[in-house]
């Protein structure tokens, strides 16, 4: 393994065809990992970061950095923005992207990616195809699936609202965080039961817990479906949706889980843990993580 170290000045540092370690320092710098296994740390300063071919691992560091793999190259990259406005682009296979700090824009490319934007108000791309997982995080961030069977995961009503431009009813789903949301371990990783799903402006009783608004397309989530609380805009979809109850997923938490799809074409992802996924109908996407 070669580990290379930046200066303070502005630098440009080359990896080799084996695994290695290049940290950039102070300035702004270009990084590129080329082949093999890599870690790439932009450290301070805005820097440039190429992950190459292998599984890569790139951290931008402070300041607005770029970083991206390759699109022709393989390998399972991790991508962390951190702070600043930094951009994110992956390759063509199944990448994690994190943005951290700052208004970012995470681009998936094709392959079944993870997209979590984390503080500020990002963009976030799932890509040309593949089944991918988009987070917003924190902030008012705008959710683009792309082709395929996406998930867009909330993990709290507090977070923002975020907008999905192109939410299908026939292959995306809205997953919502049990814990988050204050759900009971009864309803997890099954879909909203039908009672507690409406369509219209406001709940109408004490079941309703999600409204969808088709005249504008706004999703809310009510607490207690009385009015005591008030309800919350988590997100914008568009108006005139098909969405029923079975468009929106209760997960659990990390470790062993158990995941059974709906009638339609799921995207079940168990992430950590010893897991056990069933589709159920339809054209679905498991992964055991």
């Amino acid at each position: 393994m070669v580990i290379l170290i930046g200066t303070p000045n502005n630098d440009t540092l080359l990896g080799t065809l084996n695994n290695d370690s290049i940290y950039g320092g102070l300035g702004n710098d270009s990084l590129n990992g080329q082949r093999g296994d890599d870690v790439l740390s932009g450290q301070s300063g805005n820097d440039t970061l190429i992950g190459g071919t292998g599984n890569d691992t790139i951290d931008g560091g402070e300041g607005n950095d770029y970083l991206y793999d390759r699109y022709e190259r393989t390998g399972d990259d991790v991508f962390y923005g951190q702070s600043g406005n930094d951009t994110l682009v992956a390759g063509s296979d199944k990448d994690t992207l994190v943005g951290g700090l700052g208004n970012d824009y995470l681009n998936g490319n094709e392959g079944n990616d993870y997209l979590n934007g984390s503080n500020g108000h990002d963009l976030l791309f799932g890509g040309s195809n593949g089944n991918d997982t988009l987070v917003g995080g924190l902030g008012n961030d705008t959710l683009v699936g792309g082709a395929g069977a996406d998930r867009f995961r909330f993990l709290a009503p507090t977070q923002g609202s975020d907008r999905i431009t192109d939410f299908s009813v026939v292959d995306d789903t809205i997953a919502i965080s049990a814990g988050g949301f204050g759900f009971s371990a009864s309803v997890v990783n099954r879909a909203l039961a039908q009672s507690a799903f409406q369509i219209g402006s406001a709940a109408i009783d004490a079941d309703d817990r999600f409204i969808y608004n088709s005249a504008n397309g706004a999703l809310f989530f009510d607490a207690d479906g009385m009015g005591g609380v008030t309800q919350v805009q988590i997100a914008s979809l568009s108006a005139g949706l098909t969405l029923t109850n079975l468009d929106i997923f209760i997960f659990g938490f990390e470790g062993n889980d158990s995941l059974i799809g709906g009638q339609r074409n799921d995207s079940l992802n168990g992430y950590l843990g010893n897991d056990s996924l069933d589709g159920g109908l339809g054209n679905d996407a498991l992964d055991g993580g």
